[in-house]
């Protein structure tokens, strides 16, 4: 998340390798890219809903704000990027993706209500008062905001945990927080820590993400995920990391095809992405795999230029 031309950008996001190790307490390599989310006052307003991780952050503001309902709407209007409708926010937030999964729209979400309520409530429930650095963020070093966004991350967790046997991870949140511009963002979970890297492979190789028009609600799979091993992931997350800080294309891509390998084993990669997969491995991508939850919604090429 950073400014630029006086928006609040925030990248979209991929996951190149770890979208299921996280799920264990493992890490993942998140792409952060083009085209960004945006907080913006030309944007049009778009509702959060209430049960969202968005939402019910603002329900924690909206609960502990020691004032009116009017009061809290014209203090978020002042803002000229936030509005109320009934006990729900609304935020000039645009979707480049058009309602499309698979990109990190609804951790852009949280953290435009971060940013909106972290300048403009004084009222903090007392546990979440140290939100307030939310306005230094973006003068902060690299070790500060770290700290920042783990304990965001925490945050978000805790918003989002149920009874389920596994939960949102809240990486791709931590990694688009940490973000400044595109690359890849390297975040570990036992200890907690954010590495940012350039995309290594310029004049040798292009990332690319393709939408499968298909969408999985990621709540809902997690609802019904049963167990699975982390094996697979672990090994290919390793080797995938090894090639981008050795900067070896061949281990890079290694990696990330033993990863989509270990996917199908698991039975976690959906059968209409794996077709658009293996279509792409044999039309001459070095590397392929479907991301996210069942890699429904899109799916990561690596190839040579």
């Amino acid at each position: 998340m950073y400014i630029k031309d006086g928006a609040i950008v925030i990248p979209s996001k991929s996951f190149i390798v770890g979208e299921y190790l996280v799920l264990r307490g493992g890490g993942a390599l998140v792409w952060l890219h083009e085209p960004s989310f945006t907080l913006a006052p030309v944007n049009e307003f778009l509702k959060i809903h209430k049960d969202s991780p968005a939402g019910k952050l603002f329900s924690l503001f909206h609960r502990s704000a020691e004032v009116s309902d009017q009061k809290l709407k014209t203090s978020l209007e002042a803002t000229t990027v936030a509005t109320m409708e009934g006990d729900q926010i609304c935020i000039k937030l645009s979707d480049p993706h058009k309602g499309a999964g698979g990109y990190g729209r609804s951790t852009a979400e949280f953290l435009a209500v971060l940013y909106v309520c972290g300048l403009n409530f004084r009222c903090f429930p007392v546990e979440l008062t140290w939100l307030t650095e939310i306005t230094k963020i973006f003068n902060m070093s690299k070790g500060e905001k770290a700290k920042v966004a783990q304990k965001m991350w925490t945050l978000y967790k805790e918003i989002t945990r149920s009874k389920n046997e596994y939960n949102p991870s809240g990486i791709d949140l931590a990694a688009q927080l940490f973000a400044e511009e595109e690359g890849i963002v390297v975040v570990s979970q036992d200890p907690f820590y954010v590495n940012t890297y350039k995309w290594p492979f310029e004049e040798e190789a292009e990332l690319k993400t393709i939408a499968t028009k298909n969408k999985l609600d990621t709540h809902t799979h997690l609802e019904n995920l049963d167990k699975f091993s982390c094996a697979g992931f672990t090994e290919s997350f390793n080797k995938t990391l090894r090639g981008l800080t050795t900067e070896s294309l061949e281990l890079f891509s290694e990696g990330i095809n033993e990863y989509q390998r270990a996917l199908v084993i698991e039975g976690l990669q959906d059968e209409k992405s794996k077709i658009l997969v293996d279509k792409a491995l044999s039309s001459g991508a070095i590397a392929a795999k479907g991301c996210g939850a069942m890699g429904a919604d899109t799916y990561l090429t690596v190839s040579k230029v």
